[in-house]
């Protein structure tokens, strides 16, 4: 991937981006849910948003306004080992959003190790444990809590 792109993508995820460890109702694992690591951008202009699509994969979506005063929003959304791996490419770029790439990217390799979970072997609460912690730092990170320049 260019350079180039590299930085416009980190630009527009610093300014316009969120990177955010979500939790997701599951029935099929014992807790009820699981966290998933999540990029997303979303503005009023699709041109920016299509670009990302385009360029590093994911989801496209509009998002129709629910006051007839507003705008469509347009969403771009990648997700799990697709996330964490834009995330690394754009690491050297990211300013504002840095220790938060740092921290999704550990959070998707303690989940990509090839440890599989099922019926027979059930993930343990330890797991559970260490993702819920990183979902709480990161949100903390995005109501303003430490972060490097």
């Amino acid at each position: 991937m260019d350079k180039t792109d590299l930085a416009y993508a980190a630009g527009i995820i610093d300014g316009e981006g969120c990177i955010s460890i979500v939790r997701c109702r599951r029935q099929d694992v014992i807790s009820g849910y699981v966290n998933a690591l999540k990029v997303s951008v979303g503005m009023v202009d699709d041109r920016v948003v299509k670009w990302l699509h385009q360029r590093f994969g994911g989801h496209f979506r509009t998002q129709r306004p629910t006051e007839t005063n507003h705008k469509s929003v347009f969403i771009w959304l990648i997700q799990a080992t697709q996330a964490q791996e834009l995330l690394i490419q754009l690491l050297p770029y990211l300013k504002l959003k840095h220790d938060q790439a740092v921290l999704a990217i550990d959070f998707q390799s303690t989940k990509s190790v090839g440890r599989k979970y099922g019926s027979h072997s059930p993930k343990p609460i330890e797991a559970y444990d260490v993702e819920e912690k990183a979902r709480v730092l990161l949100k903390s990170l995005h109501q303003g809590g430490e972060h490097s320049e």
